[in-house]
């Protein structure tokens, strides 16, 4: 046989292992595909995966595609035409065309004696479940998680004193064992396959922090192997008198015995802490407590942070899986959503403020609340389509179970389908498991695709998972083709962006504070920043570095064009980053005034404005359409952003597009009222803005419009927003698929000095 060309897929430590075998054996391998470099550490420095940095140094070309569903790796696959391909806890399930592609198929080499511990963490379930035996298995990849045929293994003991980390270092190696005899074979053509037996089989779920809660009311082998599977990381957890976490990196079973109560501390010394459990005691050598680097025991106690008689307890299990269970914490929110009808920001805000989520986990949280709801009409579709019972019969746990199912399978490429499927299914009332699981599985069978029906109309909605209302509704304004990119643009995920204080500092000094998190300039305004990661946006806000802001909302702004010293008067505030704006472009110098109707929210805007250094700026309570009389005709700019349906944020908002259009019709009398009244506060040779986040064309130019008919004194004033593009008579409707930004609608007007 000809020299093997090998495409190899893999992403940490475990596959580099591997690999640097490969390469050692004089293997061709043609190029290494991994995961895209990840933040790491509290930085969040951009890091790259263990098995590119090993490429890299070989000179292997490295790819690191963000999505492979739908054919979006084929073009390079035939491009590189490899004869083999294999693959070393790559992190993805790797879709049919890849799978049947090389010549000699897809080659995974896994962490355990297959079909024992089949899933995403078999070592570590290994150890913790007390097995003395493991190894690695070579098996050709099929559909299923772990389920192909088996054509090579090469089997480890596991000894008492073995940890999840030694043993991952073991089976590493053995790996590399498996692949060379696995690759003689194929060269021989002696390849022998051997069929699973699925009633053997048993499911190594991915390690959560629920897992990770010691229990010493349970055997002390027990104990001890939950310590070792968790070792070196994340740790086991049982919590000090103190409500501290204490982390237990070692430990070994005794033959002592104890009439104490499970958890206590029976001696705290040189030799380690000894803790009861259900039958007999162990022996605690190596510890972590929370903030503190990993230490010897004895050291430990030399601090006196323990002792005799303290005890020690599990952390609230069903507390901690409800706070630190982002799938769980989704599914809470959206049945929240669903039948309180709250809005999904406060929602989602809410959730986070009392969860102990971590960042990551935050992240993913964040995705699958406002990822269902973006797709809640298309995921039901599939629900129906799939279905073996009557919608009215499938209850709202169950939905939503299947719906958070569903999510991840469609449009999540970095979620494992055994993660998403099994998190499901056990999210869901246990009444209908097996009903969660079958849907779910039937779905992944049929390769996760689902038909459109036939109805244009019908299609619309189901494909872009917008109410048929809302498609009617732009279909009449905007006509078929329009309304198909905006639709299209309500389920992009915008980054963030944030309006640099520049009292404080500079954009560029944002982008060196960030270098791992994507940032750049945002190529509407230059005095913005686009960041990818919400999460290290909440330091700079603390700090008062910006505030986050839609460069939709600041071009609004710039079309105001307030200058230092004017006074500025913004009519309908909340929540204020117009407004924050305006001062900030005024370099701190004039007046800005804001109102509100609604009191609650003017506290946010002060607050807002101290934390940045602003002290130009009040806030006060008042009805828009009922101007101040002592402010009539003394302001230079004046800004109007009235309420509207808020049809332009959707993509950031998606509870919107399910609100009913029936109140859209009584908007447009009150936005002219508020028009009007606004337009009072205007100097002769003044400006006037009027702006709205909606797409709607009864809302913007006609209520312009309509305002230049029965106001003599104003007239459009044009204005040049440079990349951002220019207005015409005045006006300029921002569209998300064509300006990158929130749908928008902004007009400027100046009062007539005659």
């Amino acid at each position: 046989m000809a020299d093997l060309n090998i495409l190899f897929m893999g992403t940490p430590d475990f596959a580099r292992t591997i690999l640097q075998s490969l390469l050692d054996s004089g293997e061709n391998i043609i190029a290494a595909v991994t995961q895209p470099d990840k933040p790491f550490g509290r930085k969040k420095i951009l890091t790259p995966p263990p098995v590119k940095e090993l490429a890299l140094a070989h000179n292997i070309p490295v790819y690191q595609p963000e999505r492979l569903k739908d054919g979006a790796f084929a073009d390079t696959l035939t491009a590189l035409n490899p004869d083999l391909i294999i693959v070393v806890a790559y992190g993805r399930i790797l879709p049919t065309y890849i799978l049947d592609y090389p010549k000699y198929g897809c080659v995974n080499i896994h962490a355990s004696i297959l079909p024992r511990w089949r899933g995403a963490a078999p070592i570590q379930r290994a150890v913790m479940a007390g097995d003395t035996l493991s190894g690695v298995t070579v098996q050709y990849m099929a559909e299923g998680i772990d389920t192909g045929d088996v054509i090579a293994t090469v089997e480890t003991p596991i000894t008492p004193d073995m940890d999840y980390g030694m043993l991952h270092d073991q089976l590493a190696k053995d790996g590399c064992t498996a692949i060379a005899q696995t690759l003689a074979d194929i060269r021989g053509g002696t390849v022998v396959r051997k069929v699973q037996d699925d009633s053997l089989a048993t499911y190594a779920a991915k390690i959560e922090n629920p897992d990770c809660a010691l229990d010493f009311s349970r055997p002390a082998a027990e104990v001890v192997n939950q310590i070792r599977g968790l070792s070196p990381v994340p740790l086991a957890i049982a919590l000090l008198p103190d409500g501290r976490k204490l982390k237990i990196a070692a430990a070994r079973r005794t033959d002592d015995s104890s009439d104490a109560a499970p958890g206590t501390v029976l001696s705290a010394d040189k030799t380690g802490i000894r803790i009861a459990c259900a039958d007999t005691v162990i022996l605690v050598t190596e510890v972590q407590l929370e903030g503190k680097n990993r230490m010897r025991a004895a050291d430990f106690v030399n601090g006196r942070a323990i002792a005799a008689g303290d005890v020690l307890v599990r952390r609230n299990c069903n507390r901690m899986k409800n706070e630190t269970n982002p799938r769980a914490a989704a599914a809470a929110s959206l049945l929240s959503w669903e039948k309180n009808g709250r809005f999904a920001n406060l929602e989602v805000n809410a959730s986070l403020s009392s969860s102990a989520l971590s960042d990551a986990d935050r992240g993913l949280y964040t995705a699958l609340v406002y990822g269902v709801i973006e797709r809640a009409i298309t995921l039901d579709h599939i629900i129906a389509a799939l279905a073996a019972r009557p919608d009215q019969q499938i209850d709202p746990q169950t939905r939503c179970a299947l719906r958070l199912g569903l999510y991840q399978l469609t449009f999540m490429d970095r979620i494992p389908a055994h993660a998403a499927v099994s998190e499901s299914v056990n999210l869901a009332p246990s009444r209908s498991r097996g009903f969660v699981n079958a849907l779910l599985r039937s779905y992944l069978r049929g390769g996760c695709k689902y038909p459109l029906p036939e109805e244009p109309l019908c299609r619309m909605s189901v494909e872009f998972s917008a109410p048929k209302e809302l498609c009617c509704f732009w279909i009449e304004r905007y006509g078929e083709e329009l309304t198909k990119k905006l639709l299209s643009s309500t389920t992009r995920n915008p980054r963030v962006t944030v309006r640099v204080n520049p009292l404080r500092t500079t954009p560029e000094e944002i982008l060196a504070q960030n270098p791992s998190d994507g940032a750049r300039l945002c190529p509407l305004s230059d005095d913005m920043v686009e960041l990818d990661h919400a999460a290290s946006v909440a330091e700079g806000i603390r700090e008062g570095l910006y505030i986050v802001q839609d460069p939709a909302s600041r071009l609004c702004v710039r079309a105001l064009d307030p200058k230092p010293g004017e006074t500025v008067i913004d009519t309908c505030a909340a929540p204020g980053g117009k407004t924050i704006s305006a001062a900030l472009d005024m370099k701190n110098e004039g007046r800005v005034i804001a109102f509100d109707l609604h009191e609650n929210k003017l506290s946010l805007i002060r607050r807002t404005a101290e934390s940045l250094g602003i002290t130009v700026l009040t806030a006060d309570k008042r009805d828009a359409r009922q101007p101040d009389p002592e402010l009539i005709g003394k302001a230079d700019r004046v800004l109007c952003d009235a309420p509207c349906s808020g049809l332009g944020v959707i993509a950031k908002k998606p509870d919107i597009k399910y609100k009913s259009l029936d109140s859209v019709a009584a908007l447009p009398a009150i936005q002219y009222d508020i028009l009007c009244g606004a337009a009072q506060y205007v100097r002769p040779g003044g400006v006037l803005v009027y702006s709205t986040c909606t797409l709607n064309p009864d809302e913007n130019e006609r209520i312009v419009t309509r305002f230049l008919d029965t106001h003599p004194d104003f007239c459009p004033a044009d204005f040049d927003l440079g990349t951002a593009g220019r207005s015409e008579n005045g006006m300029r409707t921002f569209f998300p698929h064509e300006d990158g930004c929130d749908g928008f609608f902004v007009a400027k007007m100046i009062r007539k000095t005659i």
